[in-house]
């Protein structure tokens, strides 16, 4: 997927040998810059891709969605892995994306 896409990246896993765990919904603070582990699973996110998903770049997002509520800022997530089809997976977390249609 190239850069400007609109995309939704829904949290599904965390990866096999993640470095930071995802955190429980109870203990992540949404914009914190105190969380310890990654996002929750079943996080949601939509916006534009700010670059190209490849192998070995992070997962870079204008957000205008979190979990179905408007919230405008970036997402950037760590370093992907492993494309296969509509599954993305970073160090620490996998993720489906899929392209949303105006």
């Amino acid at each position: 997927m190239k850069t400007n896409t609109s995309v939704r990246l829904i949290k599904i896993g965390q990866a096999p040998k993640a470095k930071f765990q995802a955190d429980s919904w109870t203990k992540h603070v949404p914009g914190s810059d105190e969380n310890q582990g990654s996002l929750p699973v079943d996080y949601t996110v939509e916006g534009n891709l700010m670059s190209d998903i490849a192998v070995g770049q992070p997962i870079q997002l204008r957000r205008t969605k979190r979990n179905d509520v408007t919230f405008p800022g970036t997402m950037i997530s760590s370093p992907i892995t492993k494309i296969e089809g509509d599954r993305l997976e970073t160090h620490n977390s996998i993720y489906l994306i899929s392209i949303l249609t105006a």
